[in-house]
């Protein structure tokens, strides 16, 4: 946000259209912005996506610090949470390249609807099949991400629980045991994703009230936003340590079986000799 904060500021200077800044988007403002700052376009998808890179790496490196902890089931401590994530950083890297077919995969369930629309409507169908084709494409990409990530971190526990340093071995380890328990699985992270719907339903609202050039206001909507990511944060290690619970009781070995009753062999009296 910086270089979009200091080319705007730039542009609108201390004018009465800054005021507007603090509450509702004038969009004609942000249109007339961006038309006069075409190059600015660049700028940001570019730093957009350096940032993005960095707090997905920042993410996957504290991943294994928290699923150390979890597995190992002690308390927190520093040391072994640091190390847990050096220790598992390039093999998490590796297990996600290891992913990346099945991800293709997945994506390419979408493809599906093509087939069909081609098949049963032809090449010119209806307005409203290619329009309910579209949410549907939409659906499918979010689900095949779903079950992607899904797969991903039941592979760092296989990973982290048995310290797997091949990562081929481990993220086929993680399909396997969501197929095995489909249901489970996918219900637990289901669960976890709609309470953070839920807190996002709550926080928009409360959000776009808070918006007002004003400095109490304006610190108040930071607070908000930070306490909506602290809960973000509560929520995914919720969910790291969920899988860990159900990973390791679903997958304890059968207690044996109690022994039946075995007869007692009764051999026949042998004559007593006198």
């Amino acid at each position: 946000m910086l270089p979009f904060r200091a080319t705007l500021s730039r542009h609108i200077g201390n004018s009465l259209a800054g005021e507007k800044l603090g509450g509702t988007i004038d969009m004609d403002l942000l249109l007339e912005f961006m038309m006069k700052n075409s190059a600015l376009g660049g700028v940001i998808v570019g730093t957009g996506l350096v940032v993005l890179g960095i707090y997905a790496l920042g993410n996957l490196f504290l991943s294994g610090g928290a699923y150390g902890i979890f597995i190992s089931g002690d308390k927190y401590n520093a040391a072994r949470f640091w190390g847990d994530a050096g220790k598992y950083f390039g093999r998490f890297l590796r297990l996600f390249l290891w992913g990346v077919p099945i991800l293709i995969i997945l994506f390419s369930l979408q493809f599906i609807v093509t087939g069909v629309q081609k098949i049963f409507w032809g090449s010119d169908p209806y307005e409203y099949v290619p329009y309910w084709g579209m949410w549907l494409k939409l659906g499918l990409r979010a689900f095949a991400l779903f079950m992607f990530f899904l797969i991903y971190d039941y592979g760092r526990i296989y990973t982290v629980k048995f310290d797997e340093h091949n990562m081929k071995k481990a993220i086929l380890a993680g399909l396997r045991f969501i197929l095995k328990n489909l249901r489970r699985t996918v219900t637990l992270a289901f669960a976890f994703s709609l309470l953070g719907i839920i807190a996002l339903l709550i926080y928009n609202p409360v959000a776009d009230l808070l918006s007002a050039p004003n400095v109490a206001i304006i610190i108040l909507l930071f607070l908000w936003q930070q306490l909506f990511i602290i809960f973000r944060m509560m929520l995914r290690l919720g969910l790291y340590s969920g899988q860990v619970h159900l990973y390791n009781e679903l997958s304890l070995p059968a207690a044996p079986a109690a022994p039946e009753d075995m007869p007692v062999s009764q051999e026949p009296e042998k004559d007593m000799v006198p």
